[in-house]
């Protein structure tokens, strides 16, 4: 009986150890790269979590596009950014701070991600001013998918680099992600013919990327004085005479309304940014507004 006892509180006394064990599973979280990222705005914030899902601490400094035309930085926009471990950007002028901004930037361990990084821009017809500094090129290159998808290749790369040991991880989201803009593509690739029946009218050079990636021709009137504007769509008008003009926000179209009616325009929104819209979204609606466009009279 004695020797049954002292089996017993020897078997229980073993027991008691086993909730020490689970010393792998606590090196494991200690040792998982926890990064701190940190966007200039709200579409690149879906891009990086298309690519980190929930992992990792991911914010956005501005929502609006306007925001980043009116952003003026301080030392302590600077020092929150340097204490990140990424920071990223558009770049090709969306943000038109930034190169300064990156330039007063203490590194540190902070890695910096322009994503513009192998992307060749198209110029601006028109520049634009930020104070002293003239843009020139085109930003909105990510309405080109390959454009598109060489950023959010930067981004994943970026990313693999300060946590490698989950590359394969990210590149099987990256993958997803391509996978639906293939997807997207080739829904709506269709239609192309049907597009080139059409003189698009753009009000600026915003939406140049999205209708040369499909091949669409578009007449860009923003320079254009109205006695040139009649002339050359009297001209088109004997060709076809079915013109769409295309905007961005509803605004923009403020003026305009005389020439819509004299031409008997249709209209169709192609947004280019919207902070409520990842890009998928933000590509499948502009989609879609040009799937509604009826076939032109022949």
């Amino acid at each position: 009986m004695a020797l049954f006892l002292l089996i017993f509180l020897t078997g229980c006394q073993g027991e008691k150890t086993q909730p020490q064990t689970p010393i792998k599973v606590q090196q494991k979280i200690e040792a998982e790269t926890y990064l701190r990222i940190e966007t200039t705005n709200k579409l690149l914030y879906y891009m990086v979590r298309d690519i980190v899902k929930d992992h990792h601490d991911v914010e956005y400094m501005m929502v609006d596009e306007n925001d980043q035309w009116k952003f003026e930085y301080t030392e302590d926009s600077l020092n929150n950014i340097a204490g990140k471990d990424l920071f990223i950007y558009f770049g090709g002028g969306f943000e038109p701070w930034v190169d300064d901004f990156v330039d007063k930037l203490k590194k540190g361990g902070l890695s910096i991600v322009d994503c513009s990084r192998g992307i060749k821009s198209l110029g601006l017809e028109v520049p634009r001013k930020y104070g002293d500094t003239e843009i020139k090129d085109n930003p909105y290159y990510w309405m080109d998918s390959n454009y598109y998808e060489i950023a959010l290749s930067n981004i994943k790369n970026a990313i693999e680099e300060k946590d490698p040991k989950n590359r394969s991880y990210y590149e099987d989201n990256f993958q997803q992600v391509v996978k639906k803009l293939d997807d997207l593509n080739k829904k709506f690739s269709g239609d192309t013919e049907k597009y080139k029946k059409y003189t698009f009218i753009t009000l600026d050079d915003s939406l140049d990327y999205f209708f040369k990636f499909r091949n669409i021709q578009t007449l860009n009137i923003e320079s254009m004085d109205i006695s040139e504007v009649l002339s050359e769509l009297d001209k088109r008008k004997s060709d076809s005479g079915q013109f769409v003009l295309a905007y961005d926000v509803e605004a923009s179209l403020t003026g305009y309304e005389s020439l819509i009616g004299t031409y008997n325009m249709k209209t169709i929104k192609i947004e280019k940014y919207n902070p409520n819209k990842d890009y998928t979204t933000l590509l499948n609606d502009n989609y879609i507004s040009l799937s509604l466009l009826p076939s032109p009279a022949t």
